[in-house]
């Protein structure tokens, strides 16, 4: 198995400080290791096209 990317759900935390600083690092891994990271907002429920979406975008050989 290989990991294609990655994916992080964010929840409302990801708007303090020391979030967004270890965001940035987490961020700039995946960057340095060629690997996509795909943020999506925290949510109760997720439609199944939009995250799709989120996921071609971040990796495009993705069917």
């Amino acid at each position: 198995m290989e990991p294609k990317l990655a994916i992080e759900l964010d929840d409302k935390s990801h708007q303090r400080k020391g979030r967004q600083e270890r965001d940035a690092f987490v961020d700039e891994v995946f960057r340095a290791a060629g690997l996509p990271l795909v943020h999506i907002p925290a949510a109760k429920g997720y439609q199944v096209d939009e995250v799709r979406q989120l996921l071609r975008a971040a990796w495009p050989k993705a069917k």
